[in-house]
C-alpha cells in the first residue's frame, strides 16, 4: 500500500519546496479548496506562484523511518 504526500514548490527552475503535506492539509494552509489542488495536480498546471508535486511512500519506507 502505497500513502502519498504532496509538495508546493516555487515555479521557477530551483523548484524550492514551500509546504509539504496532506492534500487537506495543503488546501488549509494554502487558502484553496482540495478540488483546485486536485485540479493542478491533474493537469499539471502552474499557479501564480509554484506548482504542486505528488510524493510517494510505501507503508515499508514509513516505518523503517520510525525506528
Amino acid at each position: 500500500m502505497s500513502r502519498y504526500l504532496y509538495m508546493y514548490v516555487t515555479s521557477d527552475k530551483y523548484e524550492l519546496p514551500m509546504a509539504v503535506g496532506t492534500i487537506p492539509e495543503l488546501a488549509k494552509g494554502l487558502g484553496m479548496s482540495e478540488s483546485t489542488i486536485r485540479a493542478y495536480l491533474s493537469t499539471g498546471r502552474v499557479t501564480r506562484y509554484g506548482k504542486f508535486i505528488k510524493l510517494g511512500f510505501t507503508d515499508k519506507e514509513i516505518k523503517d523511518e520510525c525506528e
